[in-house]
């Protein structure tokens, strides 16, 4: 199974007025919540995380892997290649210290 996660940056859509006033959290913390629900509940290794929305380099990568995410939706990335280089070394440099 899949849970898509979405970042705040977009608008409300077709949500009810009354949803209206409970959106906009970030996408780092409602992962991050979402990974420890799921974690507790001991359903987490059946479950992949797709944090969608503002993915735009390596460092939004390294940010939500770190929250718990297992895939991403990436948008264009705006800045430079030497920097998405940079901090997907960064990343394995990290996931190999982890592990």
């Amino acid at each position: 199974d899949n849970i898509i996660l979405v970042s705040n940056a977009g608008g409300t859509g077709g949500a009810k007025y009354g949803d209206i006033f409970y959106t906009g959290q970030c996408l780092e913390e409602s992962l991050y919540k979402t990974d420890q629900f799921l974690k507790r509940t001991g359903v987490r290794h059946r479950v992949q995380l797709i944090a969608s929305g503002l993915v735009r380099n390596g460092e939004d990568i390294v940010k939500l892997e770190l929250c718990g995410a297992d895939r991403f939706e990436l948008g264009i990335f705006d800045s430079d290649p030497v920097a998405i280089i940079i901090y997907f070394a960064l990343y394995v440099l990290l996931f190999t210290m982890i592990v």
